[in-house]
């Protein structure tokens, strides 16, 4: 791997290499900001458990917005839009750091509002901006240099999670009370405006993408929920999804209220998870190739339901208490990326040549539901249950689990998965919203190659494109 990674990035030339490093910094704030400690921030404020799930969703529901964002990127160009977005964004969840303030005059209610503002003005903000990322990334990124851009990415990326996240940990760890996670928002947001300064010094992204009148129809949504196969896909994979997030939405809660982890033990396990996601979704990616899709994520799903049992079992002063904690969360990063990533690909092979956009549209539309509605209803049955609550989320995510992994032996087979280089970057851990971003561009042609030669997003057998 490490070979693979310098051959790959000696090869990049400057203007790549300073969007690849541009990428780390805008992901070290991103892990500061909304990553885990997102949860833990809420529950030491005393945020009960119901706005946490609300708090949650918010940057998933957020998804919907990169395909809405499609026109203001041709409008602006990518660099008016994501540097005055990733500026407002940053300007917005500063609004943190008045939490203190306004509590002690308002009230704790009032505080729990503020970080519920900074979040969802953060997240629809990003998620609107992100829209301008790929096409930024294609103008300055040859065409014969893209599989080494994203191979060196995802390589740093995976890096990045695990760095940042044993650091967080160190923070939370060493610093008492509520004062750590000043810290570390500090540290995102000064990470922010570093990565929002970096922008200005980036070349191009001055070129605002230009589309076909076909494309930009939303008549083709229409036409792709029309596709009787693709729509049951879609709302086969959409129940998979929520089946994930139902363990998601609870599992970092539970560690902190009911087994009274520390918050930086809890981020240490978050890093074990990152190391575990690092070292098997290439494979389980590579299943799918040789077995078929279908099969590997009705299996992931079993897996998924059989490390979701650990978490009935994770009582208060268990003597294995730390180790199931491992498996169970662990368990539950691993299956939700692998699946995750398995899922975009199959769905990019079914994506038909008209109306891709429409495509694309439904996929984002049903993936932003099934991860945004479970924090929701998550958050519900916690506040009203507790420990109860906790454990139906676990039973509703393996009875769920079940059920689909059944459906899915019924689909029918999808055929040859898309020979994507950079299959992987697909999905990335704690980004669910700029991967939503490349997958629209990517339907529509955006990268592609016009010529007879294949682009990244082309099987070369046949010269077909896929998308």
């Amino acid at each position: 791997m490490s070979f693979s990674f310098y051959k790959s990035f000696t090869r990049l030339t400057p203007a790549p290499r300073a969007f690849l490093f541009f990428s780390i910094v805008n992901l070290a704030s991103w892990q500061c900001i909304v990553g885990q400690v997102l949860v833990l921030f809420a529950r030491s404020l005393g945020m009960p458990a119901d706005l946490v799930g609300l708090l949650i969703s918010f940057i998933p529901v957020s998804m919907l917005l990169v395909v809405m964002s499609i026109p203001a990127v041709e409008y602006l160009g990518p660099r008016k839009l994501l540097i005055t977005s990733w500026l407002l964004r940053t300007v917005l969840i500063s609004s943190v750091f008045f939490i203190p303030l306004v509590s002690g005059h308002y009230g704790q209610r009032a505080g729990w509002l503020m970080l519920l503002f900074a979040v969802l003005g953060f997240s629809l903000v990003r998620a609107f901006g992100v829209g301008a990322w790929y096409p930024w990334l294609h103008e300055i990124v040859p065409r014969d240099n893209i599989a080494d851009y994203f191979n060196s990415e995802t390589i740093l990326v995976q890096i990045a999670n695990i760095v940042l996240a044993v650091a967080i940990s160190q923070v939370l760890a060493h610093v008492s009370g509520i004062a750590s996670f000043f810290y570390v928002y500090g540290g995102g947001v000064v990470i922010g405006l570093v990565s929002v300064g970096m922008l200005f010094f980036m070349p191009g992204g001055r070129k605002s993408p230009k589309l076909a009148g076909e494309e930009r129809r939303y008549e083709a949504f229409y036409t792709a929920w029309a596709d009787k196969p693709y729509r049951h896909f879609i709302i086969v994979i959409a129940v998979a999804f929520s089946s994930l997030m139902w363990v998601g939405s609870a599992a970092i809660m539970y560690l902190r209220d009911i087994m009274l982890f520390t918050n930086g033990t809890i981020m240490f396990i978050t890093a074990i998870g990152a190391l575990a996601v690092a070292f098997t979704v290439r494979s389980w990616s590579n299943r799918a190739e040789k077995k078929g899709g279908n099969r590997v994520m009705a299996r992931m799903l079993l897996l998924h339901a059989l490390s979701t049992l650990c978490w009935f079992f994770l009582v208060p002063g268990s003597r294995f208490g730390f180790a199931l904690a491992v498996l169970a969360l662990v368990g539950s990063m691993v299956f939700s990326i692998s699946l995750s990533t398995v899922a975009a690909r199959i769905m990019l092979g079914q994506v038909k040549e008209e109306g891709r956009i429409g495509y694309t549209s439904l996929w984002i539309i049903g993936v932003s539901l099934a991860n945004g509605l479970p924090p929701i209803l998550a958050g519900q049955l916690i506040d009203h249950f507790g420990i109860l609550g906790f454990r139906l989320c676990f039973a509703i995510s393996i009875l769920l689990a079940i059920l689909v992994s059944f459906l899915l032996k019924n689909l029918p087979e999808e055929g040859v998965l898309p020979d994507l280089p950079y299959l992987d970057v697909l999905v990335r851990p704690l980004q669910p919203v700029r991967w939503m971003g490349r997958l629209v561009w990517l339907s529509l042609g955006f990268g592609e190659r016009h010529d007879d030669q294949p682009g990244p997003g082309m099987k070369e057998k046949g010269g077909q494109d896929l998308l």
